[in-house]
């Protein structure tokens, strides 16, 4: 192996590990919970976290018959990043059709700020029923 080539890697494997993401990149934690509107559990949709910038990557966690768990997150390491989170909250009627891979919207996304707990555990979501008005309804998927 050549010398340039050798600490090219040396350089990109320490800008990754500073970045969190390497092996020792920002911790995961479990969490779950429910998320109900109009007091009924929302079939279909998803709970994405965000963190701050630096703060580790999104996680979008699916919702199925009104429950969620980072530990099914697909194709990614389970859990999300402990601290301060942007959470975003999608819903569908779980009916699937044409164009609308989890059925059709039940209520507008709702945007709320959440600190997950160091420890993980448990968080209930409750959409407001304001949600549910003048939905706007977009298609989910290209079928």
């Amino acid at each position: 192996m050549n010398r340039t080539f050798t600490m090219l890697i040396s350089g990109l494997t320490m800008v990754l590990a500073a970045a969190g993401c390497g092996p020792s990149g920002p911790k995961l934690v479990s969490l779950s919970g429910t998320v109900t509107f109009k007091g009924e559990p929302v079939p279909a949709g998803y709970v994405v976290f965000t963190p701050p910038s630096g703060g580790g990557s999104v996680r979008s966690v699916p919702i199925r018959n009104g429950r969620y768990n980072t530990a099914e997150i697909v194709g990614a390491e389970k859990g999300v990043h402990p601290g301060p989170n942007q959470v975003r909250i999608t819903g569908f009627n779980g009916k699937k059709e044409p164009f609308y891979a989890d059925g059709k919207q039940i209520f507008n996304p709702v945007q709320e700020q959440f600190t997950v707990p160091e420890a993980g555990g448990t968080k209930d979501f409750v959409i407001p029923e304001s949600a549910g008005k003048n939905v706007k309804i977009e298609p989910t998927s290209d079928d």
